[in-house]
């Protein structure tokens, strides 16, 4: 191979090495709830968040399918946030996020078993999806901080 060939060539790579670091540079950048909350849009969920009892727990743990597919099907949902941020004029946007039940579980399910005879029942409910239960729906405020869902299909399980 000539000198000019190998010098393209380590050019090229150079640029690949560098485009791939960079990637993954942006990937974990944007993936902190310090970069979310650039965006006035998700400011309110973010701050419930902080004061909630998940703080501790990485917003994408939640909010993103599990494996780099998850990530890359949840940062393709985000481009269009961008663009809904550079091109809408839209104020106090509180985005929901849907967490589905079986995400919750990933930590939660172990606890499952140790409520109580009135817990118990709704909680088995939620995880099979009857009735439209979502484990968000009653939890949203442990976890954002915000006022809790209430339906009126858990208050006739009390009675």
């Amino acid at each position: 191979m000539d000198k000019d060939r190998q010098k393209k060539l380590i050019i090229i790579l150079g640029i690949v090495l560098f485009g791939l670091i960079a990637s993954g540079a942006a990937v974990s950048y944007t993936s902190k709830p310090s970069f979310c909350t650039s965006c006035h849009e998700v400011a309110p969920s973010v701050a419930g968040w902080e004061q909630g009892t998940h703080a501790n727990v990485d917003c994408l743990k939640c909010h993103a399918e599990p494996g780099v597919m998850g990530k890359v099907k949840i940062k393709l949902g985000g481009l269009h946030e961008v663009k809904v941020h550079l091109t809408e004029n839209r104020t106090n946007w509180d985005i929901k996020g849907y967490v589905p039940n079986e995400r919750c579980l990933t930590c939660h399910e172990a606890k499952m078993d140790s409520y109580d005879k009135f817990i118990k029942p709704i909680h088995d409910k939620a995880i099979k999806g009857e009735e439209g239960f979502n484990c968000g729906q009653c939890h949203r405020s442990t976890i954002h901080g915000e006022k809790e869902y209430k339906d009126e299909r858990l208050e006739a399980t009390k009675s």
